[in-house]
């Protein structure tokens, strides 16, 4: 008889991730308060993508990094 080979798979990583699509949704809200325009919209969308990086690099220049 040929043995069955088994593999589990677990990913934990459900929590941070959710809380980072809930983060990002916020984003996308806030940047598309003054959207007036097509283009507007999606800036939008890219803001929300960017922003944590524009924070960090702030956050570090004021630390004298």
């Amino acid at each position: 008889m040929a043995k069955k080979e088994t593999v589990k798979v677990i990913a934990d990583n459900g929590t941070l991730g959710f809380v980072g699509f809930v983060a990002y949704i916020g984003a996308v809200v806030y940047f598309l308060q003054g959207a007036k325009h097509g283009g507007d919209v999606i800036w939008a969308f890219i803001e929300a993508v960017v922003w944590p990086g524009v924070v960090v690099y702030y956050l570090l220049q004021g630390f004298g990094a």
